[in-house]
């Protein structure tokens, strides 16, 4: 699959050095969300999650240790995360006694001043931009799945981090425009890193400018940059929630993700899962088989090419979209006349 706690995630771009690609997993749906995961094909009937970077394996971990209690019978379950694998309830002496501790006192972090931070992060130079940027992305990341994370990221929205609750002209998220690649690239990498966790994503929708920045920026990059390929990572998990889809769809955003996807040998897997993911998403909506309806021939040849292309965890996006715009009769009419439909 395409997500794994410990894999892609540390190889490069969907939140680097992070210690796993988690989110709130593929299987949940948040009530305004919706879209296809990169985690777990399904029906392109039925939207799924897409994007969050971390699965939750915290959650997977606590599940697996509550059947371990019901196991162990009632004196287990009095003792949370404390059920030793073959040695009976931890604490007994047994050699996992200080194992169990740990797993339970997870450490929070430092306090931090948000007002000079923010303040670093407008008037610094471009070094320390650059450092703190990474710094804050680390922190988040790197951070412990459940309390831990949930009070890093807290702490980012309470104290408005990014200004998404501000009007102000010189806020953070315009570090997207700065004249130096590097700020660009961990500034793009930071707001990937927030649209992974729901909440982060409620907060980045926020700010109308946003998601204009982004786009502008998508389409400014070189085609290999890392900046692209974060941008793009969160422009597709922001794709989850129907108001920002909307937006991207008025925005032709679909014609970009098409015109792209025909040269597909500069992309990297990364940029061309997250394109067709993205693509699948906004085509799940009625406005875009509409918008999709006017460049049929162009997607459908796009589309079939991206079948036969070697990177096969892309298939399942790649249907998916097909199986949405072919619901549109037109669709369907200048498919059968490619012939990659049979005729009845």
């Amino acid at each position: 699959m395409i997500k794994t706690e410990a894999g892609n995630e540390a190889k490069r771009a969907w939140v680097e050095e992070a210690t796993g690609n988690q989110g709130e997993g593929s299987a949940a749906r948040g009530e305004n969300e919706q879209g296809c995961s990169l985690g777990r094909a399904r029906s392109a009937a039925e939207p799924v999650q897409q994007g969050s970077e971390w699965p939750q394996l915290g959650r997977e971990r606590n599940l697996r240790a509550g059947k371990a209690f019901q196991e162990g019978g009632n004196d287990a379950l009095e003792l949370p995360l404390q059920w030793g694998p073959g040695r009976g309830l931890v604490g007994d002496g047994g050699e996992n006694e200080g194992v169990a501790r740990k797993v339970q006192e997870v450490p929070l972090l430092p306090s931090l001043d948000y007002e000079k931070l923010k303040k670093d992060l407008v008037d610094g130079n471009s070094r320390l931009k650059a450092f703190l940027l990474q710094a804050l992305r680390w922190r988040l990341t790197t951070s412990h799945p459940g309390e831990q994370r949930d009070t890093v990221l807290q702490a980012y929205i309470n104290n408005d981090l990014l200004d998404c609750y501000s009007n102000v002209q010189r806020s953070v998220l315009m570090l997207l425009q700065s004249k130096n690649e590097v700020v660009r690239q961990y500034t793009a990498r930071l707001i990937n890193a927030f649209a992974s966790l729901v909440e982060g994503r409620l907060y980045l929708s926020q700010n109308p400018r946003l998601l204009q920045l982004l786009e502008e920026r998508l389409k400014a990059e070189d085609k290999d940059s890392l900046t692209r390929e974060n941008v793009l990572g969160a422009l597709q998990k922001l794709s989850l929630r129907r108001a920002l889809q909307s937006a991207m769809i008025k925005h032709e955003l679909i014609l970009w993700l098409v015109e792209a996807l025909k040269d597909t040998d500069c992309m990297s897997d990364y940029t061309l899962a997250y394109s067709v993911a993205l693509l699948m998403n906004l085509c799940l909506r009625s406005s875009g088989k509409k918008t999709c309806a006017k460049i049929a021939n162009e997607v459908l040849r796009v589309l079939s090419d991206l079948l036969g292309h070697e990177n096969h965890e892309i298939h399942p996006y790649v249907n998916g979209a097909l199986y949405s715009i072919l619901s549109i009769p037109s669709i369907r009419e200048e498919a059968r006349a490619m012939l990659m439909l049979k005729r009845n």
